[in-house]
Parts: structure tokens; sequence; C-alpha cells
């Protein structure tokens, strides 16, 4: 079954979005509800929208206390030390990337 004919303001969104946040944007699924991210990118490549990668953002103050204090928060409460509960935590997004290619 196709999915509806894209409508002309769904490609401007498009257009204006799609260069600076990519095909994975949180938004989209609030700006084109009805259309999946394969949809997303094979539309882009339809009317010539691409996504320019401009690097990490840089991070604020605010987010790095907040990340060391929830970094503090987890050692304390599983009685491990920083670097090895960083450690877990690249290995469990190793392991979660690993099954999402299994799964694509």
């Amino acid at each position: 079954m196709r999915s509806p004919k894209w409508a002309t303001w769904e490609n401007e969104l498009l257009h204006k979005w799609y260069p600076e946040f990519g095909p994975s944007w949180d938004r989209w699924a609030e700006l084109l509800p009805n259309r999946t991210y394969k949809a997303r990118v094979n539309q882009a490549a339809k009317i010539g929208a691409k996504y320019r990668y401009r690097g990490p953002k840089s991070w604020t103050k605010a987010e790095d206390r907040l990340a060391v204090a929830m970094l503090a928060e987890v050692c304390k409460e599983t009685k491990r030390s920083p670097n090895a509960v960083i450690n877990r935590i690249a290995h469990l997004i190793r392991l979660n990337r690993e099954r999402s290619r299994k799964c694509a």
C-alpha cells in the first residue's frame, strides 16, 4: 500500500528543516506524524534537500553540571566508580547499536 502523495506544505517543511536537522530529528514525529524515517529520507532526496552535518553541538555549562550530577548519582546508587559507570554505558550503547543493525 502506497502512502499518500506528499503535500506542498510537507515538502516545504523538508526544504526548511531537513538540511539543518536531518532525517532523525525528534520533532519530525510531531511535524509529519504520518511519515516514516524512510519516507522522509526518500522524499528529501527526491526534492533535493540534503542534510548538512555541522559536527557536534557544544554543551552548555548547565548540561555539563547535570551530566556530572547524574553520573555522581549513579555512582552513589550502584557503589561503582565513575570509570566503571562510563565504561558500562559505552558497552550498553555498543550493544544497542549492534541490535539495531541486525533489525534493519
